[in-house]
This record gives C-alpha cells, structure tokens and sequence, in this order.
C-alpha cells in the first residue's frame, strides 16, 4: 500500500500519524466515527471526529475538527471480533500498524507487524482499537483527508 500524503507518527503500534505538516493523535481525543465501504468505487473510509477542546490532536497547529483515511482499490477489509468488555471502547485507536497480506485471511496480525518504512505492494494496516476490535485494510493506497 502507497501511503499518499502522510506516515504512521512510530515505526510500529503507532497512535499517530505524521500528514500535512501536522500530527494527528488517533488514541487521546480523536473518536472513530464510522467505517464505511463502498462497492461502486472500491473504497473504504475511517473517520475521526475529535472534541472542541485545546489541542486535540496532539498539536497546536492542527485546528482540523477530523480526518478521513481513505483506501482506494481495497483488496482486503477485515473487522474483527471485539472483546464483551468494555462496550464503549470501540471508537479509540490502541494502535496502528503496518502489516503483511495474511497468507490466510484469518492469520493473526500480531505476527504479520512490519516496520513502518516496509510500506509496500503487499502491506496493509492494522488498526487495534481499545476494545479488542480490529480493522484491517489492504488496499492499492491510503490518503488522509482533513475535514
């Protein structure tokens, strides 16, 4: 996967990324929102809304109220089983990282971590959200959109 206009803010289990000349935390404030796919273009959207507080995102100069990671010619979209408890934690980013194509779809991501500079044709990324959920998307390339 092409990263278009940003990075994982740490080579590994990153809670950030680095886009635009901004950081954007994905684990303090920010709150997932929405996962969307949609068929006819073959994209899927994360979405982040963060609260009208000071420095939301990890960074004075960041004055977006969210973000959108968009992945465009998806080839693999993996949610997981969450943990019973607690309910109310899917919406927080544990960890992004980069990953391996699984060479079954149901292989374990904790295995398949890369270091972030190995973004490639065959990676993808994980996102591990606080409530045991994950979210693995494998897709052409992937672009932060600010909103």
């Amino acid at each position: 996967m092409t990263f278009r206009n940003f990075r994982l803010a740490d080579a590994t289990y990153a809670t950030g990324l680095e886009a635009l000349g901004l950081h954007w935390d994905l684990h303090a404030f920010a709150e997932l929102i929405d996962l969307t796919y949609t068929a006819a273009g073959n994209l899927a959207q994360l979405k982040w809304l963060s609260p009208a507080v000071e420095n939301p995102w990890g960074d004075k100069k960041n004055k977006y109220k969210g973000c959108i990671l968009e992945f465009r010619n998806v080839s693999t979209l993996l949610v997981a089983q969450r943990e019973l408890d607690p309910t109310d934690e899917d919406d927080c980013v544990a960890s992004i990282s980069v990953v391996a194509k699984p060479a079954v779809i149901f292989d374990s991501g904790e295995f398949r971590v890369r270091d972030s500079s190995e973004a490639g044709e065959n990676t993808g990324l994980l996102f591990e959200l606080q409530s045991g959920r994950t979210i693995e998307i494998h897709a052409n390339s992937a672009e932060l959109i600010p909103i």
